[in-house]
């Protein structure tokens, strides 16, 4: 007999490892990976040797809508910023960049976010986005 609540199912020990078996491809992501690697290069060349000199430097947790914890996992390649988090971050790395610079983070955000379907290839031929100004 089941003591959860009305409407909620038991979730058995193989149904789990099957569900942390799908989610393997949010963490071991090619395109986050990139996206990690891309902001770490972008942090060093404005002046950053560390992620925790950019995160502290630049405000902590008053400036960035995550965690040291997360913008570490973010570098990383294994968590993704939110919308909100990406608008604070490429403020903070892109500034004075050029259009093409710009476009090439973004589409590798987008990437990323796709979890690295070919859905992109297909829909932008592989290349970038250009979000350049014309």
């Amino acid at each position: 007999m089941s003591h959860l609540p009305t409407g909620l199912q038991a979730i058995s020990p193989a149904t789990m490892a099957i569900d942390k078996d799908s989610r393997a491809h949010l963490t071991n992501n090619p395109a986050r990976i990139r996206f990690g690697k891309r902001l770490k290069e972008l942090r060093r060349a404005r002046g950053y040797a560390s992620a925790y000199a950019f995160y502290f430097r630049n405000g902590g947790e008053a400036r960035f809508p995550f965690s040291y914890p997360h913008y570490l996992q973010i570098e990383k390649g294994t968590r993704l910023p939110s919308v909100k988090g990406i608008k604070t971050v490429a403020a903070l790395l892109l500034e004075g960049a050029d259009g093409s610079e710009r476009s090439e983070v973004l589409s590798t955000y987008v990437q990323a976010m796709l979890g690295g379907d070919p859905l992109f290839e297909t829909l932008f031929g592989g290349g970038t986005l250009n979000f350049a100004s014309k």
